[in-house]
């Protein structure tokens, strides 16, 4: 499958939900380094069950579209 140069471009071909949820993702392993560096335990646990959430709906919701035909 090649690519043109206009389909690499453009910005149709971006899947929304997925680049938030990769933020999200980021995000939360930001949080974690953090919480390990200001020893604080408390917050490193929230944010790790919080990547681990982000992760779960986004294999379940890639999945699920590809089930679908969607991707």
């Amino acid at each position: 499958m090649a690519l043109n140069l206009q389909e690499v471009c453009t910005m149709k071909n971006i899947k929304w939900r997925f680049l938030i949820l990769a933020v999200l993702a980021g995000l939360s392993m930001i949080g974690v380094g953090i919480s390990l560096g200001q020893n604080n335990m408390i917050g490193t646990i929230i944010f790790v069950v919080l990547l681990i959430a982000i992760f779960g709906i986004g294999f379940t919701m890639k999945r699920k579209m590809a089930n679908d035909g969607e991707l």
